[in-house]
Parts: C-alpha cells; structure tokens; sequence
C-alpha cells in the first residue's frame, strides 16, 4: 500500500475511534507555513487545495499564513489592509480572508477594489486606520522573513521545517504531510 493510503487509513481510524489512541499511534501535529501573496493565482490555487483536504487531515496542521506580497504595490497594500483587519477583528479577517481566496484573478486594480468592497461589508476603513503602523511592520516582517530564508517564488511552504518551493497539488501536499508525521 502507497504512503499516501496508508497516511489516510490511519487518519480515517484513529479519526472514526475504529483503533484506540496510545502513545504510540498519537498523531502528531503538523506545522505548516505559507508565504503567500494575495494576487498571485498559485497561492489561491494551493488555497483551494488545502480547503478541500479532508477534515481528519486539516485537523492535525497547524496553517500559518505568512504575507509575501512579491507582486508589488497592489499586493503589498492588500496585505497591510488585511493585518489591519486581523488586528482589530480576528473573525472578520478570517472570513473575508476565505472570501478573498476564492475570488477570481482579474487583475491588479481590479483584485485591490474587489477587496475593498468585500472589506467593506466587514469593517470600516476608519476602524482599522489605527492599526496601519503595526499592521505595515507585521508585513515589513514577513518579507524579511521570507528574503532572509531565500523564498523568490510564491506560494513556498514550510512543512515540519522543510521547504517547498511553488504549489502542491493534494497528492503531493498529502504526501509531504506523511513524512512530515512519520
């Protein structure tokens, strides 16, 4: 049997309670780190692939999402908006983050604008303007961050501290998932 069924037999089992947890078939929690670009279409691709991962799998990663925003202007201001948001309202940011994933590329301006009005709904633009100096360092530092660790390409992710360059697809994101955990 491949790694990747043997990986989601066990989730399956242990999940279902069909085999008792012991110490030694405790699963153990997968750290996951994205540098991600809000305008970069790969980045709502692997988005897309990690929503649609079984529940039993997304339930032992712990996603981080770290800004990346390579692709200039429009994408580093989506960014600062988005911390902005996170800072004054956790629930708000999660929620238009989602929403903000799955809409579909059109373009630079046309991605910023489509952002501002779905963030609209949420908060005002007055609520969060107090947040704009942290929210600006927050992405100061993930870029650093992500120069620092050499990253040119988004999205690049960081499973259990090892690095993969560019989007995985759910075969390739499950497998590096069984190593991570075995």
């Amino acid at each position: 049997m491949s790694k990747i069924k043997v990986f989601l037999v066990s989730l399956f089992l242990m999940v279902t309670g069909s085999v008792q947890a012991t110490p030694q078939t405790q699963l153990e929690r997968v750290q996951v780190t994205i540098y991600s670009d809000y305008l970069c279409r790969y980045c709502r691709e692997q988005y897309s692939v990690l929503k649609s991962l079984p529940d039993a799998i997304l339930g032992v990663m712990d996603i981080e999402y770290r800004d990346y925003p390579i692709r200039g202007k429009a994408s580093n201001e989506i960014a600062i908006m988005m911390n902005m948001i996170k800072m004054k309202n956790e629930q708000a940011y999660h929620e238009i983050h989602d929403q903000l994933m799955m809409l579909p590329m059109v373009g630079d301006r046309s991605d910023v604008e489509a952002f501002v009005r779905l963030s609209s709904s949420y908060v005002g633009l007055d609520e969060i303007a107090p947040y704009l100096s942290n929210a600006s360092d927050k992405v100061d530092t993930d870029l650093r961050m992500g120069r620092s660790a050499g990253i040119t390409v988004t999205p690049t992710l960081f499973i259990n501290g090892t690095r993969f360059d560019g989007m995985l697809n759910a075969d390739q994101l499950i497998e590096a998932l069984s190593y991570a955990i075995n």
